[in-house]
């Protein structure tokens, strides 16, 4: 047992051992900072969390490495200890990076197709508290809650090609544009089987006919369930969804078709389809 002892100290205080130990703890230091450069560029071109991956993949490869460093931590001195807890700071700057900038997993399929023309991200995934989407005649409007704002969608019996974007200030709501009979007092061309517009776009449509009046009457609404609609804002655009496709409490919990829409700064917009857990949504009758 002593011998044995004694081999280890030895070993310990070998130069073989000091040269390993330093070697491996350089070689920890250069590959902190190569890893850290490398998900740098790869979150440039839009690949961050393939580079996440890779970073794990490495670093589970090189944990005998660090162990071999960090056995050897005293004999670093005063000031060189710092390296060898450089890959746990690298981590954390990476993990914060990749945080900041996730992409809302539902999205990830869309952000990949249209990452060019979309840019880096530049906020995390945001629900919206409230979302109503009204169809109208010639266009799809969704309402967000979260910053009472409008997206007017042109469908495929419009002749215009670009979505509109459009702010609600004012804040309180007018009694006026949601009550039924005043409403088709406005607007009197709106008669069934459609409705005359509701809520706030009602209000913009009053106050400048010819701003909106390309979306004709409303056909219907849907009310989408509390935080169920995410909004996510890239360099160039957003991507906003997932509106259920069926819009009924049977197929709440079970994978359905859903829409998720891409706008870009250009004015110009995409839909994709894809699979996902329904979220509660209701028709609005008003």
């Amino acid at each position: 047992m002593e011998s044995k002892i004694n081999f280890f100290t030895k070993l310990y205080q070998s130069k073989l051992y000091n040269f390993v130990s330093f070697i491996s703890t350089v070689h920890w230091l250069i590959y902190s900072v190569i890893s850290i450069i490398v998900f740098l560029v790869g979150f440039v071109m839009n690949r961050p969390f393939i580079t996440l991956m890779e970073w794990f993949a490495l670093t589970i490869c090189i944990i005998p490495v660090f162990i071999l460093a960090i056995r050897d931590f005293k004999r670093l001195g005063k000031y060189k200890r710092w390296v060898v807890f450089s890959p746990l700071v690298a981590l954390i700057i990476v993990l914060t990076i990749w945080w900041r900038y996730s992409t809302y997993e539902p999205f990830e399929p869309i952000y990949s197709m249209y990452s060019t023309k979309l840019g880096h991200k530049e906020s995390r995934p945001q629900k919206q508290k409230h979302a109503v989407m009204l169809v109208h005649k010639y266009a799809t409007v969704i309402w967000l809650g979260n910053s009472n704002s409008f997206y007017l969608i042109p469908n495929g019996s419009s002749s215009k090609q670009e979505y509109q974007f459009l702010q609600d200030t004012k804040q309180e709501p007018d009694k006026r544009y949601f009550n039924l009979e005043l409403r088709q007092k406005d607007f009197p061309q709106c008669v069934s089987p459609y409705k005359p517009p509701y809520g706030g776009v009602a209000r913009i449509w009053s106050r400048n006919r010819t701003k909106i009046d390309w979306i004709g009457c409303e056909e219907s609404a849907y009310l989408y369930g509390h935080y169920s609609i995410v909004m996510q804002k890239f360099k160039k655009g957003e991507i906003l969804g997932v509106f259920s496709n069926e819009c009924n409490e049977k197929s709440l919990g079970t994978k359905k078709s859903g829409t998720i829409y891409v706008f870009f700064d250009d004015l110009s917009w995409k839909t994709e389809e894809i699979y996902s857990t329904t979220i509660p949504c209701s028709q609005l009758d008003k």
